[in-house]
């Protein structure tokens, strides 16, 4: 690899594992436009571990899209997710620090303070 190639590389999103919890599986989408999604990030993905079919995609966050950049540079990836099974939600966080806790019923989401 050129030294070029080195400065135009770009770095994929953080590891985050999915959760499984109830017979489904939450994880982050990302490429959510792949999925006819109206954003590449900030969704998160629900699917039924005995179909393994996606039954929710849920956005999670906004993320502002500016077509005279290149899109990789745009996405904001989720930096943690945590189960929080009291509660039945799932607490996500996203890579520029806001915290949003997901209802698992209903899938309600609302910015943490």
């Amino acid at each position: 690899m050129s030294d070029n190639d080195k400065r135009f590389s770009r770095i994929g999103p953080p590891d985050v594992a999915p959760v499984e919890f109830e017979g489904r599986r939450y994880e982050q989408i990302v490429n959510g436009k792949r999925e006819q999604l109206d954003q590449r990030t900030g969704y998160l993905g629900v699917t039924d571990l005995a179909t393994g079919k996606r039954v929710a995609a849920i956005k999670v966050y906004e993320v502002p899209f500016d077509p005279d950049l290149e899109a990789d540079v745009q996405d904001v990836f989720f930096v943690y997710l945590e189960l929080q099974a009291a509660e039945r939600r799932l607490l996500v966080e996203k890579a520029h620090g806001q915290r949003y806790p997901v209802a698992l019923d209903g899938h309600a989401v609302t910015p943490a303070p």
